[in-house]
């Protein structure tokens, strides 16, 4: 199978849009997405069209791996649920008493 990788740092005001470009024949893209912090025992993540505002996708429990810039999800997303469009990654988090807790929201454009 073919592999695209993108990186998403965490959003700031005014930062440019990130583009995933897919090229053909991809089945699946990892996407890792950099934490200000580790702060929960796992993570869950929703892909979210964002002019539809609905949910197209969710992970099942992440965990973080070590980074050599601190903390990060590692996410393969099936590349049929991306069109070129804009989306949106929610990330959640959950400590050990399972109480979760929205931590981001990782916005891009998808180019094919």
């Amino acid at each position: 199978p073919l592999i695209v990788s993108f990186v998403l740092a965490p959003p700031l005001r005014g930062d440019q849009l990130p583009t995933l470009s897919i090229p053909a024949g991809t089945d699946r893209a990892l996407i890792r997405l950099e934490l200000e912090s580790d702060d929960f025992e796992f993570y869950t993540v929703e892909l979210r069209d964002s002019a539809a505002g609905r949910t197209i996708w969710h992970s099942g429990r992440v965990k973080t791996t070590g980074a050599t810039n601190g903390n990060s999800l590692n996410v393969p997303v099936p590349v049929k649920y991306l069109n070129p469009v804009i989306y949106t990654l929610s990330v959640s988090g959950f400590s050990t008493s399972g109480q979760a807790e929205r931590v981001g929201d990782y916005s891009f454009r998808v180019m094919r």
